[in-house]
């Protein structure tokens, strides 16, 4: 892809060859940085052809939202009915998840049920740990309702200011 300079093991004797050296690095920096560059644009570009392509069909989704959701509902149906995946004992018994069960013997049940009460247990075990490192709950939790409060704010701020955004960009 692109040639390598020689680069010199041995340290430099004299000023020059100092100079010399940074001056190669530099080089080699700036010829890296430059292919960087150049992907990272090659990039943008990609990915604004992607969302250009989706743009007409955000514009239909944004006229006609019924539409988009009728539609949306449809196709979630459709492949709903097509890859269920279930046969009709394990439909006949709701789901899987009892049809998985009635194939394993009472003793597997009995070291399923073992292992899934070790499991909450380890896991109740490092929720613990976790909150008395973070100090009285209450706080941590005063914490966690500012910063989710915060989050809600910021993200409604971007959104009305994408929407007023828009809202000018379709004036044009």
């Amino acid at each position: 892809m692109s040639s390598r300079t020689e680069v010199s093991v041995a340290e430099p004797r004299t000023v020059d060859e100092a100079k010399h050296a940074v001056e190669r690095s530099r080089q080699r920096i700036s010829s890296t940085l430059d292919a960087l560059e150049d992907r990272i644009v090659e990039k943008k570009h990609a990915l604004q052809d992607r969302v250009a392509v989706l743009r007409p069909v955000r514009e239909q989704v944004t006229q006609r939202p019924f539409a988009a959701v009728a539609i949306a509902l449809g196709v979630g149906a459709l492949l709903g009915s097509l890859g269920g995946g279930e046969d009709e004992e394990a439909r006949s018994t709701g789901g899987r998840h009892e049809a998985r069960h009635a194939q394993l013997s009472e003793r597997d049940r009995a070291e399923l049920r073992a292992w899934r009460r070790l499991r909450r247990e380890r896991l109740r075990a490092r929720r613990d740990e976790r909150d008395h490192a973070a100090g009285d709950s209450r706080l941590a939790s005063l914490r966690h309702q500012l910063t989710g409060a915060i989050t809600s704010a910021i993200g409604a701020a971007v959104t009305a200011r994408v929407k007023e955004m828009t809202r000018g960009g379709r004036q044009r």
